[in-house]
Parts: C-alpha cells; sequence; structure tokens
C-alpha cells in the first residue's frame, strides 16, 4: 500500500507556468490594443488568476485504492474517485475522473513530487493508457 501512496508539497512551477502565460497574454494584448486597453486587460486578468488561484483546494496526498479508484486527501477533506485516465504531459499529470457530470480533473505538477514517486506516476500513467488502449480493441 505504501508503495501506491502519494504525498504532495507545494509547486512552484504551477505558478512560473502561469506567470509566463499572463506575460505572453499581455505582451500579444499591448501589440493589439492601446496601452490603457492593455493596463485595463492586464488588471483583468489579475483579478481573475486571484479569484482562480485563492478558491483552489490543496492537495496534500493521493493514494491508489483498488484497480481504478483512488482516493484524494485534501487540507479540508478526502475525496475518493474513479478514475479513468491518467495523461502524462511531462510537466504534470492530469486525473480524468468518471461517473461525474461535468468534466473533472485534477492536476499533479512534476516539482509536487519526489524522484521516486514521479518515476511511479509515470509507469502508473503509461499502465492506464494502455489499459484504456486495450479496452478499445476488445
Amino acid at each position: 500500500m505504501s508503495d501506491l501512496y502519494f504525498s504532495v508539497i507545494q509547486s512552484r512551477l504551477k505558478y512560473r507556468v502561469q506567470a509566463i502565460w499572463f506575460i505572453l497574454i499581455v505582451i500579444f494584448i499591448y501589440q493589439s490594443v492601446a496601452l490603457k486597453y492593455t493596463v485595463l486587460s492586464a488588471c483583468f486578468l489579475m483579478l481573475i488568476l486571484y479569484m482562480f488561484l485563492r478558491e483552489e483546494r490543496k492537495l496534500s496526498s493521493f493514494a491508489l485504492l483498488d484497480q481504478n479508484i483512488w482516493t484524494f486527501e485534501y487540507t479540508d477533506s478526502v475525496v475518493t474517485k474513479e478514475v479513468c485516465l491518467i495523461l502524462d504531459h511531462q510537466l504534470y499529470f492530469a486525473f480524468c475522473f468518471s461517473g461525474v457530470k461535468r468534466w473533472s480533473t485534477q492536476i499533479i505538477w512534476r516539482d509536487q513530487l519526489t524522484p521516486q514517486d514521479y518515476k511511479k506516476m509515470k509507469v502508473l500513467a503509461r499502465l492506464y493508457s494502455q489499459s484504456l488502449n486495450s479496452k478499445d480493441h476488445n
């Protein structure tokens, strides 16, 4: 059981990627419109980013319980969900949940895991994609 338990730390990579995207969007807006509209849109984007980051739940750990059942421990609650797919995007893993009415995911950034846990997650993501492909072919 301890092999499939992953402790999560705070991600700095998440904030860096979002800051880079924010800067690129502001540069593209600056090239497209006047300066006063660029400042106005940058303030609007910062407000949206603040609201998004404020409402985000903090993940502290997650673990594989059964074949597709995972538990995610947040600072305020513990949630057990069925994972239908784990996407490996090199910088982060996206857990896609089944059985929910709207599309729901959980993002785990690369720097939130230890190097050993990161390697285990890469293997698990590969196994999930192979099991999904084998179900599609049957």
